[in-house]
Formats: C-alpha cells, sequence, structure tokens
C-alpha cells in the first residue's frame, strides 16, 4: 500500500497536470477570440444609401449630353457661316466626328469642349 505521502504527491502532480492543461486552452481560447474580433464583417449600408449615387450619376450623364448637345449645335452653326476657311471646315468637322462618337470617352470629349469653347458651362448659361 501507498503511504499518505506518496498519495498526496501523486495527488499534486495530478493537479498540475490538470492546471497546465486549462492554461493551453486559455491562451488559445484568448487568441481565437482576438482572432475573431479583427474579423468583424463590415457593416453594409442601406439600400437607401446607394439610391442617391445613382441619382446623381444619371443627373450627370443627362448635364452631359446637353452640354454635349449645346458644343455641337455652336460647332455646326459655325460651319454655316459663309466666312470658314477650309482649315476651319475640316478642324470642326474632326471635332464634331469625335464629339459625336460613341466610343471616344466622355473625358476626351469634355476636354476636347474646354479646348474649343473655353468654360462651355458659363457660356451656355450667358446664351440663355
Amino acid at each position: 500500500m501507498e503511504s499518505k505521502e506518496e498519495v498526496e504527491a501523486k495527488e499534486q502532480v495530478e493537479t498540475k497536470e490538470e492546471e497546465k492543461v486549462p492554461e493551453e486552452n486559455k491562451d488559445n481560447t484568448t487568441q481565437a477570440q482576438k482572432k475573431k474580433k479583427k474579423k468583424k464583417k463590415p457593416e453594409q449600408a442601406p439600400k437607401d444609401a446607394e439610391q442617391p449615387e445613382e441619382k446623381a450619376g444619371e443627373e450627370e450623364k443627362t448635364d452631359f449630353e446637353k452640354e454635349l448637345n449645346w458644343c455641337l449645335n455652336q460647332l455646326k452653326l459655325g460651319l454655316q457661316r459663309n466666312a470658314v476657311t477650309s482649315d476651319q471646315v475640316k478642324q470642326t468637322t474632326e471635332v464634331i466626328n469625335i464629339l459625336e462618337s460613341k466610343t471616344a470617352p466622355i473625358v476626351k470629349k469634355r476636354h476636347l469642349m474646354r479646348v474649343v469653347f473655353g468654360d462651355y458651362r458659363k457660356l451656355m448659361k450667358q446664351i440663355k
């Protein structure tokens, strides 16, 4: 039979081993919890917030179309004048072709309109 001292020593060893396991588990759980905290999903914006952006995009598109049409009309009116040289006709038709092109990017069209008319938005307001 085992003496009291041997039994107590075994119990102490067992309790020490049991204590070690939970400490490791505690570290793992805290690390896992930290990871979970870092991986929070971003909150989704409500669908209503997307609609104003779409409306703003549509308004910009219609504004651009108005500005484009105004510039095209001004160029065509300029061609109808009597005192137009062949160089002016050539340059104007090139500009008209680019502005009417479906494949030309909007940025290029805006730049061309700015080069030809300067501040075309201000001119549009003055003429109206």
